[in-house]
């Protein structure tokens, strides 16, 4: 019986800097053109907290995403001051990685083998986590079944394995929303 993956997000990759600040004029449009129940998702790399706590209290963002050297204490201010999700991402080199990071205060850890490379790491390291975790790095139609059935993640980051130009969102690129559903049912 195949396993299905009914966590969904979007996760806003478009927030460049530019000239020193957040680029926000997209987001609320794109965000109201989701589906009920589809999290926003912003995704950020050593950005200020203060910029962060903005869009979640504004509602243009239900979840951050911490890729950068954030640290325990950064996860815990922005949990106590807006009260939304928070995932960390976590670069997986070996089980070592991993265990830096089981006790941490964020809402999911999301493993992943680096910055957005695609490529998948040794999946063994993950064995025997006891909390709900993100599954990242080189997921595609070809390896998501033996991905859930083996690691068995809470969710899944497939990021450029739905795009449907494989190529990194500028903003405007969007998914292929046929990938998408293939993914959410798990099917060929």
């Amino acid at each position: 019986m195949p396993m299905r993956c009914s966590r969904i997000t979007w996760d806003l990759y478009f927030m460049k800097r530019v000239t020193g600040r957040l680029r926000r004029s997209r987001q609320p449009n794109i965000a109201k053109k989701l589906l009920p129940g589809i999290r926003t998702v912003g995704v950020f790399v050593n950005e200020d907290p203060n910029n962060i706590i903005e869009l979640l209290e504004e509602g243009i963002l239900d979840v951050a995403q911490l890729h950068g050297d954030e640290t325990e204490e950064d996860i815990q201010y922005l949990q106590a001051v807006c009260h939304k999700p928070v995932i960390k991402a976590v670069k997986v080199r070996d089980r070592y990685d991993v265990e830096a990071w089981l006790d941490s205060s964020a809402d999911y850890l999301l493993f992943d083998n680096g910055m957005g490379a695609g490529q998948v790491f040794d999946w063994s390291v993950l064995g025997g986590i006891d909390r709900e975790f993100f599954l990242a790095g080189g997921l595609q139609a070809e390896n998501l079944t033996e991905a859930m059935e083996t690691v068995r993640p809470y969710a899944v980051d497939l990021s450029s394995g739905i795009e449907s130009n494989r190529k990194k969102r500028s903003g405007e690129d969007a998914p292929d929303h046929g990938l998408v559903e293939q993914y959410r049912n798990n099917t060929d």
